[in-house]
């Protein structure tokens, strides 16, 4: 399955873009001084990698299984995906830059 498509806050569909992700991730890692490009370039991968499984396991979870509700209509939610950086970080071992993540999506809704 290929990631072609993602879903914004306002229901509109974007493409996806790999990069818009690294990017993101980067920007947390200089921040806390936990990592560089490469590093950023292997949670991005993860990212997708994880965003793929979840979009293949919705489209054939039970109506009534959560995950269904997961990649609706095939396209991954910005939030997901957030979610799925938070893992990725943390899975690899960025706990600080994991955290100030969170700290920065929590104070963004905040504002919105």
């Amino acid at each position: 399955m290929e990631i072609i498509n993602i879903r914004k806050r306002d229901g509109s569909v974007q493409s996806f873009k790999i990069d818009k992700i690294q990017s993101a991730i980067l920007k947390a890692l200089y921040e806390t001084k936990e990592g560089e490009v490469e590093d950023a370039k292997k949670v991005a991968e993860l990212v997708h990698q994880k965003t793929v499984s979840m979009c293949v396991q919705a489209a054939t979870a039970p109506s009534d299984d959560p995950i269904a509700q997961k990649c609706v209509d095939g396209y991954p939610a910005v939030e997901e995906i957030q979610d799925l950086v938070e893992q990725a970080l943390m899975e690899l071992g960025y706990f600080e830059t994991a955290k100030a993540y969170i700290i920065y999506r929590n104070a963004r809704k905040k504002l919105r």
